[in-house]
């Protein structure tokens, strides 16, 4: 669908709870005083999907700022809510993963601000996912934790810190 108004905002979001991603428009009005939207219907294919609704307890309530990582057939895509979209508007906080063809996930992980994670196994596809920010588990023993990067060199991994004191690393695998 096209369209020619003057759009001053976007957001995208299941307006209709499909598992399909939908985006509205804000519009200005020829008169500027007055605005209207446009919402833009997904009516593609049907594909399977799997969505994350977390909520914070010790952070933010809508846990702006969390980051969600899924795991399918060893690769993994991941996904950040943040706001402040667009410009009057903001997009749904809830994590919206499509899974094509896969009916699955092997895992995710919920990194919420506070540094608390939480991490699922085995996730159906077609759902919706509740997640609560667990504050009855600790992220670490060790207090005054400093930021250690872990990337790769020629597939070699190399550690970098800012730290000039001893660094206590912990390898996970997505089972944790």
């Amino acid at each position: 669908m096209a369209s020619i108004r003057h759009g001053r905002g976007a957001a995208y979001g299941d307006f209709d709870y499909d598992g399909k991603l939908d985006f509205v428009v804000n519009n200005v009005h020829l008169d500027q005083d007055s605005t209207q939207f446009e919402l833009f219907h997904n009516v593609s294919a049907d594909n399977n999907w799997i969505v994350f609704q977390r909520q914070g307890v010790q952070s933010n309530r809508d846990a702006f700022g969390s980051h969600v990582r899924i795991y399918q057939n060893g690769v993994s895509t991941i996904s950040e809510v943040g706001g402040g979209s667009s410009h009057g508007s903001q997009n749904s906080s809830i994590v919206h993963f499509g899974l094509g063809s896969e009916t699955s996930v092997d895992s995710a992980v919920v990194s919420f601000p506070s540094g608390i994670n939480r991490v699922l196994t085995n996730g159906s596809g077609n759902q919706v996912v509740e997640v609560f920010e667990d504050v009855s588990t600790s992220t670490s023993p060790y207090s005054n934790q400093e930021l250690v990067e872990l990337f790769y060199n020629n597939g070699m991994p190399v550690l970098r810190s800012t730290s000039s004191l001893n660094v206590y690393i912990q390898l996970l695998d997505v089972s944790g």
